[in-house]
């Protein structure tokens, strides 16, 4: 994954709630070490299909999720809290579980 620069990104799970934006909001303000393009919503608004979207991207790895990902162009899934099985690197921070899978070389 280190060696290649993924046309786009998403970290899992999304947060559907505006409530508290601070999860995205990091996730979106830590987008800027990399550069690589994100599904994870943009600043304070949501648009009307968002609340769908994460509901299925949330469902992931089921194959409604990957096809939605496939259409959206995603080619590295990061989950946080939880790493699957296929992950390609799993990782722990401030105790909690990373995992990041490379849709591209599966």
């Amino acid at each position: 994954i280190e060696a290649r620069s993924p046309a786009s990104m998403v970290i899992l799970p999304l947060d559907p709630s505006l409530e508290r934006p601070e999860s995205e909001c990091v996730r979106l303000y830590g987008s800027l070490s990399h550069f690589t393009p994100m599904v994870n919503g943009y600043s304070t608004s949501l648009p009307d299909a968002y609340l769908a979207t994460c509901g299925v991207l949330n469902g992931w790895p089921s194959p409604e999720a990957s096809r939605l990902l496939d259409s959206l162009g995603v080619e590295l899934v990061i989950t946080e809290g939880f790493a699957t099985e296929d992950a390609d690197t799993v990782w722990t921070w401030h105790g909690r579980q990373f995992g990041a899978v490379d849709l591209v070389a599966r």
